[in-house]
């Protein structure tokens, strides 16, 4: 009888993950202190990414078939500033998109920030996505000096600061 509850269980488990999409950002920070930058990637589900654009702005991006691809950088961009907010040493960067790749599952959003100066603290509001979903989960990977520091971020903690020395 306990087996055939615990085969239960499991299935009942099994058919809730299966029916709820994972709601996801994965960005990396890669600070290269050598050549006196930051890159960032920023990896978005596309289907999720579209409808919050569409949701906020009320334009409908087709980010697999581009016929505007200036008009789509722009909505992009001003989902973006709005919604991932990046300080180093308590001065506010301005994000300039450089490249923007589009897969069949995922947008790639590629960002290099000139430093002229060695970095202390890095400070990071990201709520991309959590204006849709309220389990929206943001990972932020930090490299520098040959280490690696995690964040996972939600829509109740969305701010992380790394000291980078």
């Amino acid at each position: 009888m306990l087996a055939q509850n615990q085969i239960v269980v499991l299935f009942l488990l099994y058919a809730t993950l299966a029916l709820h999409p994972l709601h996801i950002t994965v960005t990396n920070i890669d600070y290269k202190k050598n050549e006196g930058q930051i890159d960032i990637s920023i990896k978005l589900f596309k289907d999720d990414f579209g409808l919050v654009l569409y949701q906020k702005y009320k334009q409908q991006i087709d980010l697999e078939n581009e016929q505007k691809p200036g008009e789509s950088d722009s909505v992009i961009t001003r989902y973006v500033e709005e919604n991932f907010k990046l300080e180093i040493d308590q001065q506010k960067v301005k994000l300039k998109l450089k490249d923007k790749k589009i897969d069949p599952e995922a947008v790639w959003l590629s960002y290099i920030i000139d430093i002229k100066h060695t970095v202390g603290e890095l400070k990071l509001e990201n709520s991309l996505l959590t204006d849709l979903y309220n389990d929206q989960k943001n990972l932020v990977i930090v490299n520098f000096d040959s280490r690696q520091k995690g964040f996972t971020l939600s829509k109740e903690e969305s701010v992380f600061s790394i000291n980078l020395n």
